[in-house]
């Protein structure tokens, strides 16, 4: 048995949908029909991880995400525990990514998405100040969750 679903939203309205409500389905299969777009179907994880890398590459320079203390990709959700990401990584993403920020969900005037697993708190986005957005990360592994004061006090930087 074969089905096939066209979508006739745009790439932009999807991500609309994934960023600002956290569909991690959506995440993963964009994430998926990204490497069989490149290598043909069935969509694999492996082949959706090498187009990652190549994108990575042209944007980035050719070393970057072949750390995987850095940049460590498993699968397009981000659920993963394996996953890695580095506050650096996450910030040349966020540099490359500001033309696109207002896909990110507005939360208190600050531009930001979460990323919660047990006893790990995280946010990125911008923080709109006098002179345009200022990326951030906050990216935190410990039992209490204070990263709605960590941001309070970045904002009070850039204000």
């Amino acid at each position: 048995m074969l089905y096939r679903h066209s979508s006739s939203r745009s790439l932009r309205e999807n991500l609309d949908g994934l960023l600002r409500y956290s569909n991690n389905f959506i995440a993963n299969q964009l994430f998926l029909i990204v490497g069989a777009q490149s290598s043909g179907y069935p969509a694999t994880v492996e082949a959706s991880r090498a187009v990652l890398q190549q994108q990575l590459a042209s944007l980035y320079g050719e070393d970057f995400g072949r750390d995987p203390q850095s940049l460590l990709m498993l699968e397009g959700s981000g659920l993963s525990r394996a996953q890695r990401s580095s506050g650096a990584a996450m910030m040349r993403i966020l540099e490359i990514f500001k033309p696109y920020a207002d896909l990110l969900p507005e939360v208190d005037g600050v531009l930001r998405k979460s990323g919660t697993l047990t006893g790990v708190y995280n946010f990125a986005g911008y923080i709109p100040g006098p002179d345009g957005l200022y990326p951030y990360v906050i990216l935190t592994n410990q039992a209490s969750n204070n990263r709605a004061e960590i941001l309070r006090i970045l904002r009070n930087l850039v204000e």
